[in-house]
């Protein structure tokens, strides 16, 4: 089992979706890009993985700073792994449309994929192309000219191999294990095996990643708490037992 636990950037990442599931696209881009790396060969052979038997679980936990006891937000299960474009032809015309996060729509011309179109408001249009690709501040620098033919409030259109350029290029279906604005309380076992698991004695109920220098809840959004193994099936099960 793995366990990707973080701070939950947007109260609507991950999106409900319909048969209890969750749609997982945009924000924690440098948790994405990981796993990307790590199914890239799939994606590169049909656009999709299957992942319902991987035990691939992601849990997001309320933003705030404050000496309150953090809460659990969702905790998904993937069931499949998709490139953007895939997920577009996967998810029919109407579920796309429900689906607020859906973030980009594949540009195609003579059966061939050029890049993505923003489609919808959600990430607004400044930085939003940082969802499929590292290089987001690429226009800053002489490499744009590289890797792009455009990018804009609107659209990005690569030159070379996609699956170098767009390495963020991934999305997920997930199982909704619990999902509850709400939010689901940590407890002190949870906190006491998290201190093991980080090897810090300063996590707390309103730190669950620790303390910063100033005394501060250390932020872990775009790239999370990744948990392995034994302990992450120690984790699961002492959360499983709170819902």
């Amino acid at each position: 089992m793995i366990i990707y636990m973080y701070i939950r950037p947007s109260p609507n990442v991950p999106e409900l979706i319909l048969n209890k599931k969750l749609f997982l696209g945009p924000c924690i881009d440098l948790i994405r890009e990981r796993l990307f790396n790590k199914y890239k060969l799939n994606l590169e052979k049909t656009g999709s993985i299957d992942l319902s038997n991987n035990e691939l679980i992601f849990i997001g936990i309320t933003p705030k700073n404050q000496k309150e006891t953090r809460r659990i937000i969702y905790i998904g299960s993937a069931i499949k792994g998709f490139t953007f474009e895939k997920a577009y032809s996967y998810y029919d015309i109407e579920n796309r449309d429900i689906i607020k996060t859906f973030l980009v729509s594949p540009i195609i011309e003579n059966q061939k994929f050029l890049g993505y179109r923003r489609r919808n408001e959600f990430h607004g249009f400044k930085g939003w192309w940082k969802n499929v690709t590292r290089y987001h501040n690429i226009q800053e620098h002489h490499e744009y000219l590289r890797y792009f033919k455009k990018i804009d409030k609107d659209e990005i259109l690569f030159k070379r191999n996609r699956w170098n350029i767009l390495n963020r290029d991934i999305c997920f279906e997930l199982k909704s294990i619990f999902y509850d604005n709400k939010g689901l309380l940590f407890n002190q076992n949870t906190i006491d095996l998290l201190k093991v698991i980080l090897n810090r004695h300063d996590v707390e109920l309103y730190a669950p990643f620790g303390l910063d220098k100033n005394n501060n809840p250390i932020p872990r959004r775009g790239n999370g708490l990744k948990i392995e193994g034994k302990k992450a099936k120690e984790l699961y099960n002492i959360l499983e037992n709170l819902i």
